[in-house]
């Protein structure tokens, strides 16, 4: 993973298709603890290229930290 989110931006913007520039704007926005961007960037990476196996499962890690949140340990 190199550059920033700005930088990614700047590229899928030369290159809307290209599902890479996707997934490492995405990383940064989980490692950022953006949750919602780094989904959405995810899955636009499996829309282009549904067999990205890294942003499979990127987006599954995601959507298992949004189940965790919306689970009340105590009171289910």
């Amino acid at each position: 993973m190199n550059g920033t989110i700005e930088y990614w931006t700047a590229m899928i913007e030369r290159s809307p298709e290209e599902a890479n520039y996707y997934f490492e704007r995405g990383c940064l926005h989980y490692r950022n603890n953006d949750f919602g961007k780094a989904a959405n960037d995810f899955n636009r990476a499996l829309e282009l290229d549904p067999r990205h196996t890294a942003a499979r499962q990127m987006r599954e890690m995601i959507q298992a930290i949004f189940n965790f949140r919306n689970f009340d340990i105590y009171n289910p």
